[in-house]
């Protein structure tokens, strides 16, 4: 209820200023201030000064000190703040997730430089090579091909589509760069690296010649990850893994050589694979049986455990004949067996296969060497050479239009050329085959994880081909090792064991791609497609790279050898088209950051901070700790990792154009009515995203929306009193007064802020920005705004402006709480406090210089907090627990039944009543404090002894509050500090409304001598 009066007093206040007639309104102190409080929808968001605002606290800011950086005379490392950009994609506009990365970066390179005054570097980059632009400029291609059909498909000239896929790159950076600017990054966007830039090529490949040197790159033929949509190898970091893949598996027999009764039973979920089966394993170390049925007279091979727990389907009227273990099992790998699929095939081995467990299938594994990495191994241990009739493009190498292409298989596709193997329609030519052919058991859907292309998101296949490797195994232990020694820091901590397992799970790493639009291989092939692989070669390769240029290595047309190796040795052979993966072009970004400090050793360039999102402990994190550890042995590129969520629509699902959830980042500024969200602006986004819990998933939506709005409107109109209190006084007329000179209650409230500023700048080094925000709105919601602003807008809207000695003091108190909120809020919430310091700051010369600070101080982000001091004040526990007490009381004394105002109303208003205070030692409490906590009309103060009436506010039994009186004996030693409230019977003073004027005077003692 007090609270709800002194609301309602706020706004008669204001209403005076629109009553004419109310002869005092010019003499009460309004706050006058032209600082906007942005009202959600209704505001309309000013670009030009959003433009300037963000220009200041941005670009500029980071070049000021960038300057001051280059030109100190002496650097130490521990003055500098390294934060490494993880390149974004170059394709498309920023998302949300975008948006969440940057924020948060920027927030911590700007707690650097205020809370730490540390110099920042911090240098955008962008990953420019791969698949999605390349595959962008093949479809313009053949859009501009359909008008102007005598041109020549771009992907024939790799020259041309790999001008084009630059040009659309540095298009693209170009638009991510000024959604970048928008959202107030600061940095240098002059100055930025791209995987595409000539230096930063060259740095690249002599990474790639390092690990040469260091024999850590090999080649093999042996099965990879394949895209059949973008006929490519595929990376561990290029896989995703869908859990609700379907296949069609199937229980197939392979007829027993000599044996015609006889099957070998396996099972397989990719029976395409069928056509390339070169083996069967079985575990020596487990019992094989012979199982028969009286009713067909057809026996299988099976592994016993499996038969006799029944996981074989159509088996149930089956018994075992004969069991095979030990001795009796190696035997079984005499046997041979045939695959009715190869025409006129030889007869195919059972071999040994360690890892063939009775826990599903039938203990038998259908082996495809060309199709699987464990079947390739052990294939190459028994030498088996892989074949397969499966092309690069996904495909059966079957065409009944050409004769000479001669089809090695039983199955026939008909007149369908280059068959699809995961086309549904070869599933069915593969299982009427079976039919056919009486190798088909059982068939039956399963649903299992399998890989899939990240990009297209399509399945992958298994292919064998001849592919570049870096060799892992010789850099897991040490690399793991650094890990778990606790030389890098995670958050969440739970992150180090993330990338820890990936390093430790990953046994090789496919580095080739056969695509045209990436960083070349420098290696050349003979005519016999042997890779020659060296490192005086590559060097001398890269070598010429460097003076000829990289696209004359990519001219595939010039046969001519000798300008790249000596001519003597030129002969046959030819330039390797491979290109090295994207995490490799992404994952070597440091040796870009080690250019930008020459002046430090390369031992102290090593990234302060990683920050990406959770995808990179298999991706970007990984690559770049490798390629570090492989090229400079046993050294890290980063001291700490963080690692954020994705950002997710209310429901908590993915955000997709299909599904029409996504909201962009503009919409969040500019706000999107259609989509029921407010305009937050720059600030109110980069609150959202940034005070998040970022290291889960961040859900935004309407409701979030809202919260942080109401958050954001809250900091302003606390600012806009505050400065609008301040400025009733002109600026020259305005001194600070130093902490020292406030009274105990301002000293109270700064203490607190002291306490807080410690908290905050913990939470910001620990990147926990959320509490950030919690803490500061914790103190406007109940010690400024529920307690402060209340109890001292009495003085400010009535006591003199000029000659106050208290206003003057919290005045002097709100600048410190504003610079509270600087200090504070600054980082997350730059144009904000740049518009604040431009129009308040600087004008009441609060921008003085500090010697040592970056850039004298003289930012609002760099300064630090104006009071340095630690802040002393008496206790005033008594007064507060008085306030307390008069909020108490107040709301249960108004609803006694007999308490009423002149014309028999309830009372509503705090200035209707009389306050008398008793207590033992009336001289001991601050009479002054006591009258600006309470805001009563009349205060009289009782000094009691040892006997005295107490008076109690208790309901009676029909739930109506009474007053009930006691008369009470207090010891000695007994504290006692009570109130007692009674309606007041004064006239209202016409200026500030407390009723304690005598009966045809207008004012109070107090407002005339404020006024006169």
């Amino acid at each position: 209820m007090l609270n709800k009066y002194r609301i309602s007093l706020k706004k008669r206040l204001y209403s005076t200023v629109k009553d004419s007639k109310h002869q005092y309104q010019k003499t009460i102190n309004l706050p006058a201030s032209s600082f906007q409080v942005k009202n959600g929808g209704k505001y309309k968001i000013n670009s030009n000064l959003n433009e300037q605002l963000t220009y200041k606290s941005s670009s500029l800011l980071y070049k000021q000190q960038y300057d001051e950086l280059k030109f100190k005379s002496k650097i130490e490392r521990d003055d500098l703040f390294i934060l490494h950009d993880g390149p974004p994609f170059a394709n498309g506009d920023i998302h949300l997730g975008h948006a969440l990365n940057k924020i948060a970066k920027d927030v911590i390179n700007r707690s650097n430089i205020l809370h730490g005054n540390k110099y920042v570097h911090y240098k955008l980059g962008w990953d420019t090579h791969g698949l999605p632009i390349e595959q962008k400029v093949i479809q313009n291609d053949k859009i501009a091909r359909k008008k102007k059909k005598h041109l020549q498909p771009i992907e024939k000239d790799s020259l041309r589509l790999r001008q084009k896929c630059k040009e659309l790159a540095l298009e693209q950076i170009e638009i991510q760069k000024n959604s970048f600017k928008k959202l107030a990054i600061m940095t240098d966007y002059d100055n930025y690296y791209t995987t595409l830039d000539k230096k930063y090529e060259l740095n690249e490949l002599s990474l790639w010649n390092e690990m040469i040197k260091n024999d850590l790159i090999y080649v093999r033929n042996r099965p990879v990850k394949w895209s059949v949509e973008y006929c490519t190898a595929l990376a561990d970091a290029e896989i995703e893994f869908n859990a609700k893949h379907v296949s069609h598996a199937a229980y197939v027999k392979f007829p027993i050589l000599d044996r015609s009764d006889l099957y070998a039973l396996i099972w397989t979920t990719t029976p395409w694979t069928l056509l390339a089966n070169q083996a069967i394993g079985i575990n020596t170390n487990m019992t094989y049986c012979m199982i028969g049925n009286k009713e067909n007279n057809e026996k299988y091979l099976v592994e016993r455990e499996l038969f006799t727990s029944k996981k074989i389907p159509n088996t149930s009227n089956f018994d075992i004949i004969e069991e095979f273990s030990g001795e009796k099992a190696e035997k079984l790998l005499q046997l041979k067996y045939m695959n009715p699929f190869v025409k006129n095939g030889s007869p195919q081995r059972f071999i040994s296969h360690p890892t063939a467990n009775n826990v599903s299938g039938t203990g038998l594994v259908h082996i495809a060497p060309a199709h699987g990495e464990i079947d390739y191994e052990i294939s190459y241990a028994n030498d088996i050479i892989p074949s397969t009739p499966v092309t690069e493009k996904g495909t059966y190498s079957y065409d009944p239009t050409n004769e000479t292409n001669k089809w090695n298989f039983n199955i026939d596709f008909g007149d369908v050329k280059y068959p699809r193997v995961l086309d549904k329609s070869v599933d069915e030519k593969i299982f009427a085959f079976l039919k056919k052919n009486n190798m088909l058991l059982h068939d039956h859907s399963y649903t299992h994880s399998y890989p899939y292309d990240w990009r297209s998101k399509k399945p992958v296949i298994t292919r064998l081909t001849t592919q570049l490797y870096v060799d892992i195994e010789k850099i897991k232990k040490p690399a793991t090792e650094l890990l778990m020694n606790d030389k890098v820091v995670f958050k969440p901590q739970s992150a180090k064991n993330t990338l820890s397992n990936y390093i430790q799970n990953r046994d090789s790493w496919c580095i080739s791609r056969q695509r045209a639009w990436g960083l070349p291989i420098p290696c050349l092939h003979d005519d016999n497609g042997n890779m020659i692989i060296d490192k005086q070669t590559t060097q001398h390769i890269i070598n010429k790279i460097a003076e000829y240029g990289l696209e004359k290595w990519v001219d595939f047309k010039d046969k001519d050898m000798s300008k790249w190796v000596p001519r003597e040795v030129s002969d046959g052979l030819q330039k390797s088209k491979f290109t090295l993966d994207v995490w490799f072009d992404s994952g070597s970004s440091w040796k870009d950051l080690q250019d930008d400090f020459p002046f430090l050793k390369d031992e102290d360039v090593v990234a302060d901070l990683y920050l990406e999102g959770g995808d990179q402990h298999r991706g970007w994190f990984q690559s770049s700790l490798l390629i570090k550890m492989m090229s400079t042995k046993n050294s890290t590129p980063y001291k700490k990792v963080v690692t954020h969520g994705f950002v997710l629509d209310k429901a908590k699902m993915k955000m997709s154009k299909s599904i029409g959830n996504v909201i962009k980042p503009l919409e969040l500024v500019e706000g999107a009515a259609n989509k029921n969200l407010l305009s937050l602006d720059v600030d109110g986004l980069r609150m959202l995203l940034a005070c998040s819990n970022y290291t889960a998933d961040v859900s935004v939506g309407s409701d979030t929306v809202q919260v942080t709005y109401e958050l954001m409107k809250k900091i302003r109109n606390s600012m806009k009193y505050m400065i609008g209190t301040i400025g009733i006084q002109k600026s020259d007329e305005f001194v600070l007064l130093p902490v020292n000179e406030l009274s105990d209650y301002d000293k109270f409230i700064l203490k607190k802020l002291q306490r807080d500023v410690n908290k905050i700048e913990g939470y910001y080094k620990d990147y926990d920005f959320g509490m950030v925000s919690k803490t500061v709105m914790d103190f406007l919601n109940t010690t400024m705004n529920g307690d402060y602003i209340l109890s001292t807008k009495d003085t400010l809207f009535f006591e003199n402006k000029d000659r106050s000695l208290r206003r003057k003091q919290i005045a002097s108190t709100f600048v410190y709480i504003i610079d509270y909120l600087r200090y504070s809020l600054a980082p997350i919430m730059p144009l904000t406090f740049q518009e604040v310091w431009d129009t308040f700051y600087i004008p009441y010369k609060l921008d003085t210089a500090i010697p040592g600070r970056i850039l004298n101080g003289k930012s609002p982000f760099t300064r630090p907090w104006l009071v340095n001091d630690d802040v002393v004040h008496a206790n005033i526990d008594k007064e507060l627990s008085l306030r307390d007490k008069f909020n108490d009381a107040f709301k249960k004394f108004i609803k006694l039944s007999d308490v009423k105002d002149n014309n028999g109303n309830q009372l509503t208003k705090s200035v209707d009543v009389d306050v008398k205070i008793k207590h033992k030692n009336i001289e001991f409490l601050n009479k002054a404090l006591i009258e600006e906590l309470i805001t009563c009309s009349n205060i009289d103060y009782e000094e009691v002894g040892t006997q005295v009436e107490d008076v109690k506010y208790t309901k009676d039994e029909n739930d109506d509050y009474v007053m009930v009186r006691n008369s009470i004996q207090l010891q000695p030693n007994d504290e006692y500090l009570e109130i007692e409230l009674a309606v007041a019977d004064k006239e209202s003073c016409s200026r500030c409304w407390k009723k304690n004027v005598v009966k045809d005077d207008h004012i109070c003692d107090r407002c005339s001598q404020a006024i006169s």
